[in-house]
Parts: structure tokens; C-alpha cells; sequence
């Protein structure tokens, strides 16, 4: 269910919520038993847009429906949604650079691990001695698009290849690599932007990034070098 309401979420200000309710263990899952929504307030409505209202709320919205959770998010900060690289964060980013956006960012990889829309096959988890990986587009349909570094029992980084192309051509320099730190926690996952946010520290070639026990280069040809800090 998506409803709109017909008053700003509050002055001035576009708001929305949504929700993916409770699921059976097992499909099929109506929105009937599980009783999700979303909502989104008037001001992404408002006359002056025309009749190219912005969707990106909308989007940002749905995607709770479907399990996705929020990345790059601080709610003590003014603007809490501090990455312009998910859908799931600031989803109004692209409009910063690009005024005639009226869409979101794409889909972090590990959402669309969330959402189940993410094969399998295209995430390759390292040993702990590290690897070497030649990282293809997240949002492509072939190679290895996720390179995943495991740190602890309850968390993970990722590493994925976002070009600025298609919905990711808001970002600078022509994109880069992105690492994430993912966290499963007593509120569920989070998921938190370690180079990528701001978008300028996006890792380009030959750039290195370190952090939670590993190493991690970037060659050309975004030919990514997994190792221990230590190493």
C-alpha cells in the first residue's frame, strides 16, 4: 500500500515512512498479512514541481517495504542521511548536482543482497590470508561485483565498483570504489560508508584504503588487492 498524503510530512519539509511488516518464514507474503507501506507527505507534490514531481522519496519509502534498510545514517546530525550513494541514504542527492534529477541513487549491493535481487555468484568472500579480484559494476550483470571482507562474527565489509553511470551519474570524478562497514546489531543491520561518503573519497585507481584489519588497493582496470593491515 502506498499512500500520499494531501499535507507536508512538515513545514516545509518532504517526509515519508515505510515498512516492510511481518512475513511468514516461506512465501507468499501479500501485503495483506504482512501489512506493509509506505507513505510520503504533500511536499514532493507541491504544484511547483510540475508534472515532474521527484520520486526519489517515493523510492527510498518502497524500498522499506522490501526489507531495505537505511545506510549512512546519523539521526543526531542535522541532516541524518550523510551518503549520496543509496537509494536507502539521501535519497534527494543526485539533485545537488544534477537539478533536473528526479530519481534516487542506485541500490548498494548488499540491499540488493537483502532484497534478493543480488546473484550469488557475483560475491566473492575472501580468506583471511586476503585475494585478488578484478571488480566488474555493482549494478552490471557480469563478473565479481561485491568483494566481501569479513571482520568479526557480526560484521563485514563490502567492496563494490560504482561508475558514474545510469542512476550513479551524480557522482564525481566518474565514480570509484566503495567500502562499506556492515553490522548486524540488537536494531538489526547496519550499514555504514567508509570510503564513498563524502563521494570525493570514493577509492579511484591506484588509491589504498585501510581499516578494520585489511588493506585495500586499487590498480588499474579496478583490479582490487585484498589484504591484511598487517601483511
Amino acid at each position: 500500500v502506498l499512500a500520499i498524503a494531501d499535507a507536508e510530512q512538515a513545514e516545509g519539509q518532504p517526509g515519508g515512512y515505510g515498512n516492510g511488516g511481518t512475513c511468514p518464514a516461506a512465501p507468499p507474503c501479500p501485503a495483506a498479512t504482512s501489512r506493509r507501506y509506505a507513505y510520503v507527505g504533500a511536499s514532493d507534490f507541491h504544484p511547483e514541481w510540475g508534472d515532474r514531481p521527484p520520486l526519489d522519496l517515493v523510492e527510498h519509502e518502497l524500498g522499506h517495504t522490501l526489507g531495505l534498510v537505511h545506510s549512512g545514517y546519523d539521526p543526531t546530525a542535522a541532516q541524518p542521511y550523510t551518503s549520496v550513494l543509496d537509494v536507502m541514504s539521501n535519497s534527494a542527492a543526485p539533485r545537488d548536482t544534477q537539478p533536473g534529477r528526479r530519481d534516487a541513487p542506485g541500490t548498494l549491493a548488499i540491499q540488493r543482497v537483502i532484497a534478493g535481487w543480488f546473484d550469488l555468484a557475483a560475491l566473492e568472500v575472501a580468506p583471511e590470508s586476503g585475494t585478488t579480484v578484478t571488480l566488474a559494476p555493482s549494478a552490471g550483470t557480469e563478473g565479481v561485483r561485491v568483494l566481501v571482507l569479513p571482520v568479526d562474527d557480526l560484521s563485514f565489509l563490502t567492496v563494490e565498483l560504482l561508475p558514474a553511470t545510469g542512476l550513479d551519474a551524480h557522482l564525481p570524478h566518474g565514480g570509484g570504489v566503495a567500502v562499506h562497514l556492515v553490522a548486524l546489531g540488537a536494531d538489526g543491520i547496519a550499514i555504514t560508508p567508509l570510503a564513498g561518503a563524502p563521494a570525493d573519497s570514493l577509492l579511484a585507481e591506484g588509491a589504498t584504503w585501510r581499516g578494520y584489519g585489511w588493506r585495500v588497493s586499487v590498480a588499474a582496470g579496478w583490479r582490487i588487492t585484498a589484504e591484511p593491515a598487517g601483511a
